[in-house]
């Protein structure tokens, strides 16, 4: 019975709690219709030039020329202020190619054609330690730009805008296109074998996942974040509902941003907490060295179970209850070193992180 539960239990966590599956079958699902492209490609916003310009930007962002139709000049900018550079992404496609089977779908109308970037991790900047190992999805929007002739031949750029930093464009501030839901279904996707290790951190000695930080948007220096810490036998993967509903609502997505925290949950709470605290330290570190950011002036913690024993470490002061618990000494009359009495300090008398709700 024991054996048997343990297999159903496992077959229930390795389930991935999001997916995504191609919603065309076929070269339709890819098609560019020339006269539609032309179209987008001078401003253009209805259904019909929206799906070519998409399934042209999947085929010509890579290249070092695209193939731009008669006439014109299409050009990806770089370097820009919230904006993506195409080669930052190994794929980039356009959201409508997939349907979401586990999350409710929540598409933005608006300006421009919503697109999924992929990218592996491969830690190529100091930032990515900070993210999903499994790989980054991010929400992009595309809009072309028409400008100038020359030589009978438009220019036109292709403006790949960062969705979580940008809800407007142009000078009447019109509501930009996109989806949150389709890129963090395709992680999630990625990310389905994590959930086994909820299971497995209870059986293991080692841990199949070392406990860390995860960062699953861009880092925004002006808004709140929102620390997510999951409890007994689970993973952040807990958690992919509610991120998502919470990314639908745009008031939350202006003030907020999402970070996930993963920990095996076999060993102590005291443990766990302290590793996390010092983790959080050296995150909060990185991200804003100086400690001038307002994001970093109010932290909002939502946690469940063993999760709300490791947050509350950040919010309350134990003084004395936890060491006069466990020692018949206090510390100042052990004989231990530096680096030793730092750590008894941390895991027993820690002093709580500021700005904790």
């Amino acid at each position: 019975m024991v054996k048997a539960n343990l297999v159903i239990c496992l077959f229930v966590t390795a389930c991935v709690p999001a997916r995504l599956e191609p919603f065309l079958v076929g070269k339709g699902a890819m098609a560019i219709n020339p006269p539609d492209l032309v179209r987008a490609l001078d401003g253009a916003q209805d259904t019909a030039a929206k799906v070519s310009l998409g399934n042209w930007i999947a085929e010509n962002f890579k290249a070092s020329t695209p193939s731009s139709p008669a006439g014109y000049q299409v050009i990806f900018p770089i370097d820009c202020l919230g904006f993506y550079s195409p080669e930052y992404f190994d794929r980039l496609e356009p959201t409508f190619r997939y349907k979401v089977i586990g999350l409710k779908n929540h598409p933005i109308e608006g300006i421009g054609v919503p697109l999924i970037g992929i990218r592996e991790n491969r830690h190529q900047s100091p930032v990515e330690k900070w993210y999903p190992p499994e790989g980054i999805t991010r929400a992009v929007t595309a809009v072309a730009v028409p400008g100038t002739i020359h030589n009978h031949v438009r220019r036109v750029e292709i403006r790949l805008i960062d969705r979580n930093h940008t809800e407007t464009y142009g000078k009447h501030h019109a509501e930009l296109a996109g989806n949150f839901t389709v890129p963090y279904a395709a992680l999630l996707e990625k990310a389905g074998s994590l959930d086994l290790s909820g299971i497995t951190s209870m059986i293991h000695i080692i841990p199949d996942r070392r406990p860390a930080f995860y960062l699953v948007e861009p880092y925004d220096p002006n808004r709140t974040q929102v620390i997510f810490i999951h409890g007994l036998i689970s993973t952040p993967l807990a958690w992919a509902e509610l991120t998502n509903e919470l990314w639908a609502v745009p008031e939350i997505r202006r003030r907020y941003q999402i970070w996930h925290y993963l920990y095996p949950t076999n060993p102590p709470a005291l443990y766990s907490a302290r590793i996390m605290r010092g983790q959080l330290d050296e995150l909060r570190h990185f991200l804003d060295p100086k400690g001038n950011n307002p994001a970093m002036q109010r932290t909002v913690l939502v946690t469940h179970s063993m999760g709300g024993l490791l947050g509350k470490t950040l919010a309350i002061e134990p003084k004395d209850a936890f060491w006069d618990a466990v020692f018949t000494r206090k510390l100042w009359s052990m004989n231990v070193t530096p680096t030793e009495r730092d750590t008894l300090i941390e895991a027993f008398c820690w002093k709580p992180r500021g700005n904790v709700d």
